[in-house]
């Protein structure tokens, strides 16, 4: 339950962030949502997340990003006292140079510990680093992204931006 009001109110400060002045004119697509999947060998995880651009500048964008994502299965063959993990929700920055990606940030993560998985089911939190680098390709407000995170493993998102508009 603490998750779903942390992706809440982290989407709400974002969507705050995103009002614009009532001098701009341009109607530039400033948000972005994307669902993402990953994999390495035995671990799995889908993800979706909301974007806001905060500045940008000829090839230099940074936006705000706020993601929850779960894991599908972790069927490894962990070393004692490894991290499981079941799901997570992060808050970070993310940098676009072009066409490459580097995001890095907080998540607050769901885990067991490999030596529980047998016996007890003891789930912990705990917030750790988020972070990812890889390429984004963005063509007719169409997004397709990839790359190696260690939340998301190795991934591969498809999504789409949009202008903010006041009603």
């Amino acid at each position: 339950m603490k998750k779903i009001y942390l992706f809440a109110a982290c989407t709400i400060i974002l969507f705050v962030l995103s009002i614009p002045s009532s001098t701009a004119q341009e109607a530039k697509p400033k948000n972005t949502v994307y669902l993402t999947y990953g994999n390495i060998i035995f671990s799995a995880q889908v993800s979706g997340a909301y974007e806001r651009t905060l500045f940008q500048k000829n090839i230099l964008t940074t936006k705000g990003k706020i993601n929850a994502g779960g894991y599908l299965y972790n069927h490894a063959d962990y070393d004692d006292d490894a991290k499981v993990y079941s799901s997570y929700v992060s808050l970070s920055a993310v940098q676009l140079l072009s066409i490459v990606e580097i995001n890095a940030g907080l998540a607050y993560t769901t885990f067991s510990r490999a030596k529980n998985l047998s016996g007890t089911s003891d789930m912990v939190n705990a917030l750790e680093f988020y972070g990812c680098l890889g390429l984004r390709y963005e063509k007719n407000r169409i997004i397709i992204r990839g790359g190696i995170g260690n939340l998301e493993l190795l991934y591969l998102g498809l999504g789409f931006s949009f202008p903010y508009r006041r009603l």
